[in-house]
């Protein structure tokens, strides 16, 4: 398998580096291609038990937050689809931290609050301030 060469990892790992909106865009498709089609028992390949990592996560979950709601979109399929892989110790190194500020869960849960805010008050502001 090409997901098993450690060259294809580190061009996966090369998104950690990416700001272009296009270059963005095109990585996040490769690496939901990639995730789309893991098997439980290709996970060993991104997920390194010994070392209790999982670089394509972390890099990944970056984009949580992007501009662009496709990559927003996709980085949230590409999480759940790893999170379907029901691996146990992948499903622990997902959840460690989880108190950590800059914990995945954290800032996603954050960034949805907001956004629910700023379309509560794009409803309420109209109504309570009527244009005349």
């Amino acid at each position: 398998y090409v997901f098993e060469d450690p060259d294809f990892e580190g061009v996966l790992m090369a998104g950690a580096w990416v700001r272009d909106d296009e270059a963005v865009f095109h990585y996040v498709s490769l690496v939901k291609s990639v995730v789309l089609r893991l098997e439980a028992r290709l996970v060993r390949c991104f997920y390194h038990h010994d070392k209790g990592t999982f670089p394509l996560y972390d890099v990944i979950t970056r984009f949580f937050d992007d501009k662009e709601s496709f990559v927003r979109i996709s980085v949230r399929n590409i999480s759940l689809a790893i999170y379907a892989l029901a691996d146990e110790r992948l499903l622990e190194y997902v959840v460690k931290d989880c108190d950590d500020e800059n914990h995945y869960f954290r800032l996603l849960t954050s960034h949805l609050v907001a956004l629910f805010e700023s379309s509560v008050m794009c409803m309420w502001y109209p109504i309570s301030h009527p244009i005349h």
